[in-house]
């Protein structure tokens, strides 16, 4: 997801982190593997790698439309550094910038956005949605960071996941800003790249506020159950994120999916076809584009890398 108000976390992993970071899984280990593209089967294609010194990334081309795949991390420390060296290349070489959602950063269209789909439409409290036992653990847990529960009890509490994401996210020292979802959105604009948005803000929001109401209580629940975990698991998967190693990524987040079975359905595998939809398009087109999407979307069993596979299309880690 690229939603400004969401975390991107998990570690044993919590819907917070489903409803954000799902970082990559096709790096294979920590040793690069020499492949035979033209021998080798898809899945050992997507997990070529030539390095393991920066954040992962990906190519497909042809004849005349070249496409780099890069999974993000939608909020950082700020002194983490990862536009540089083969992304910065690829970024550089591009004339079009692929993201999520490009309409994040207006403020006033995300405000209507939230009254739209994350404010209860019967003007209940969250309190008197998730029961008083979940209502005094959260009002407890949300104390921690400063912040009282009448703050969040007009959301719905899928937004109310999202926000304590967002707040523990802060907590550990990590800013949407410097997301590198944001630096690239400001970077090709100045730039003068084309910046194309695959999904927008409200596609994203509407899929979340259409799972069933107890779902997203679960959600909340197992937030709660977790919630001392997040800071150490956060460093946990931006060190496995910044280095590459995209396997160990995907190991820290596979514990999570078993929890939550629709939402990873909804939130990876469906929108992962979409994605490479997107891209088998879009190589019909000349030219050179970097698509960046949520790094849990180039991610292990169903990434867009296998679905680009069934097309045809094989992208090689770089």
């Amino acid at each position: 997801m690229n939603i400004r108000c969401s975390s991107r976390v998990l570690g044993r992993l919590t819907p917070c982190a489903v409803l954000g970071l799902m970082l990559s899984a096709c790096g294979g280990d920590d040793t690069p593997m020499e492949i035979n593209a033209a021998d080798a089967p898809c899945e050992a294609q997507v997990m070529a790698a030539s390095s393991l010194d920066g954040p992962a990334l990906w190519k497909l081309s042809d004849e005349d439309t070249t496409i780099y795949l890069f999974g993000t991390f939608h909020a950082l420390k700020e002194d983490v550094k990862w536009f540089e060296g083969a992304v910065r290349e690829a970024y550089e070489a591009a004339d079009e910038v692929a993201l999520e959602a490009t309409d994040t950063q207006d403020a006033q269209r995300m405000a209507q956005l939230v009254m739209k789909y994350a404010v209860d439409p019967q003007g209940r409290s969250l309190s008197s949605v998730i029961g008083e036992d979940n209502a005094q653990a959260l009002r407890e847990k949300l104390a921690t960071l400063n912040i009282s529960l009448q703050q969040i009890e007009p959301m719905e509490p899928w937004m109310a996941v999202m926000s304590v994401a967002q707040l523990q996210m802060q907590a550990a020292g990590f800013d949407a800003n410097y997301g590198v979802d944001v630096v690239l959105q400001n970077n090709a604009a100045d730039a003068g790249k084309v910046l194309t948005g695959i999904e927008g803000a409200e596609a994203q929001l509407a899929m979340l506020d259409g799972f069933p109401e107890q779902q997203q209580i679960e959600w909340l629940e197992l937030t709660l159950r977790d919630w001392d975990e997040s800071g150490e698991l956060l460093d946990d998967l931006l060190s496995s994120w910044a280095s590459g190693n995209v396997a160990d990524f995907a190991r820290q987040m596979i514990d999570s999916m078993d929890e939550v079975p629709d939402l990873t359905q909804a939130l990876l595998t469906d929108r992962n076809e979409g994605f490479a939809d997107w891209i088998e398009t879009r190589m019909a087109q000349p030219g050179t584009v970097f698509f960046a999407v949520g790094a849990g979307h180039l991610a292990g069993e169903d990434s867009v890398q296998d679905f680009l596979c069934e097309r045809g299309l094989t992208a090689q880690r770089q």
